[in-house]
């Protein structure tokens, strides 16, 4: 007769379960790229992460521990995700893991940035969000589209290009299409307009350890 299988008694499985899921918190909480995958559990998700979405979430992990420079651009076609993993996932997760950081959006379309502000708000909404950063949620009451001012004292602007990030210095400044299309990527003018704009009122506007992440 074939040797019977060892079960486990269900207190241990539990155990096991439990153990396992602390892991994955802990290692979302400390860890961008575990972040993502904790947040969209592939074979689950209807988000499906990429070799891009994976190399972008190691960006900002090496940012975070000072393997890459403080300045990075991104430049790939449309399409491909890059706003929804830097300028909504990551802006998430460095708000909850990051407690006090003062982060900036900006980029040519308020109406894009108002809805990177309620994605972000949704992210933060979910279960997994909560179980790695908890007690971490907007302070409401603060009513505005644009901004937000979370429980751990760190807080998010969003601001059109051109317009000055006053108040706190900035920590984090995400940069997400400067400009509205090719013609005015090509506009020799309008090029130099965003070069002032980011020289005098962002680079001014940063911590002596701000980053900058330019889409």
């Amino acid at each position: 007769m074939p040797p019977r299988k060892r079960t486990l008694p269900k207190e241990n499985k539990l155990e096991d379960v439990s153990r396992t899921l602390d892991m994955l918190i802990n290692a979302a909480r400390n860890n961008f790229q575990s972040f993502v995958s904790f947040l969209h559990p592939q074979g689950r998700s209807k988000y499906i992460l990429s070799r891009l979405h994976v190399f972008l979430a190691s960006m900002v992990d090496d940012m975070v521990s000072g393997k890459r420079g403080r300045f990075q651009c991104v430049s790939v076609s449309p399409q491909h995700g890059k706003s929804q993993i830097l300028s909504v996932r990551a802006v998430a997760w460095i708000l909850g893991s990051q407690p006090g950081v003062y982060v900036a959006i900006t980029g040519f379309s308020h109406d894009l940035l108002v809805g990177f502000v309620a994605d972000i708000q949704t992210i933060m909404e979910t279960w997994q969000y909560k179980q790695a950063f908890p007690g971490v949620e907007p302070i409401f009451g603060f009513d505005r589209q644009d901004e937000l001012r979370l429980t751990n004292g760190s807080s998010l602007v969003a601001k059109t290009v051109g317009r000055k990030l006053t108040g706190r210095p900035v920590d984090w400044l995400f940069i997400d299409d400067a400009h509205a299309g090719r013609a005015e990527a090509e506009s020799k003018a309008d090029r130099e307009k965003i070069k002032r704009w980011f020289f005098a009122d962002c680079l001014s506007r940063l911590t002596p350890d701000g980053k900058v992440v330019a889409v």
